[in-house]
């Protein structure tokens, strides 16, 4: 027969049960030491969302629009398609490797959830033609969806939420500036 083991006594006055440790007090414990250690490897910096380069703008007069530029066929092809809002102050620039003419550039809304406004723009940076551009009925066929084109020579276009351009007083013949990313991303599309 095995000796029993000896249990720990408790001081005079006192039960056994008021000996163990309380469950909360070591969980409490555990959220400490680990906050502490999260604090000191710096987690919680490494989990907070990474913000990623602000994205390029273009300028009309005092108005920025921070801009998407679709680069493959395919981004060029959808554009903002899909898209249930754009938001103020935000667009997408289309990028022509030289002016073209008036039928040789042309935009549709196809797939398009919501209405559009778009300028077209000259080499030389000034909007030609403002359209706002609605949306189709879902289905509509390609045969029927309506073209929209600048109304003279253009090399840029810019979309933006319709009725954008209206509410900041943009009109035919303000001048666009493109930041440095623009202006790189129209010496890559002339390459």
């Amino acid at each position: 027969m095995a000796a029993p083991r000896s249990k720990r006594q408790a001081p005079p006055g006192r039960t056994g049960d008021e000996l163990k440790w309380p469950w909360w007090l070591t969980a409490l414990l555990l959220v400490a030491a680990a906050a502490v250690l999260a604090w000191r490897l710096d987690l919680v910096g490494r989990l907070r969302p990474v913000r990623g380069p602000e994205p390029p703008t273009v300028r009309i007069g005092p108005h920025a629009f921070a801009v998407e530029l679709p680069r493959t066929e395919e981004a060029i092809k959808r554009g903002l398609a899909f898209r249930s809002e754009v938001p103020p102050g935000r667009g997408m620039l289309f990028i022509y490797p030289a002016p073209l003419q008036p039928d040789e550039m042309s935009f549709w809304m196809k797939d398009c959830l919501i209405d559009l406004d778009i300028a077209f723009l000259s080499a030389d940076r000034r909007i030609v033609t403002i359209h706002t551009m609605k949306a189709e009925p879902p289905g509509t066929p390609d045969s029927s969806l309506r073209d929209y084109h600048p109304g003279e020579r253009a090399q840029f276009a810019l979309e933006a939420g319709a009725g954008e351009f209206a509410r900041l007083g943009v009109k035919v013949g303000d001048r666009v500036e493109f930041d440095s990313r623009v202006e790189q991303a129209v010496r890559d599309a002339r390459e």
